[in-house]
C-alpha cells in the first residue's frame, strides 16, 4: 500500500534529485524495482522477528504471569 501511495512522490522528487544522480536516470525502472523489493524485504524481516519471538511464548504461562 505504501508503494502505491509513494509512487507519485518518486516522480516529483526525481526532478529534484536529477542533479545528484550520476549515470542513473531518476525514473530508471530497474533501479526503482530494486529499491521497492529491498524495502519490501526489510519490512518482511522486521515483521517476522517479533512474530517469531511471540510464538515462543506459551499462552497459559503468560496468563498465569499476569
Amino acid at each position: 500500500m505504501g508503494l502505491l501511495i509513494g509512487a507519485p512522490g518518486i516522480y516529483i522528487s526525481g526532478r529534484l534529485m536529477r542533479g545528484l544522480l550520476v549515470g542513473v536516470s531518476p525514473l530508471d525502472p530497474p533501479t526503482l524495482l530494486v529499491a521497492a523489493v529491498g524495502l519490501v524485504l526489510v519490512t518482511m524481516v522486521t515483521c517476522y522477528m517479533p512474530a517469531r519471538r511471540a510464538l515462543r511464548i506459551e499462552p497459559a504461562q503468560l496468563l498465569r504471569h499476569e
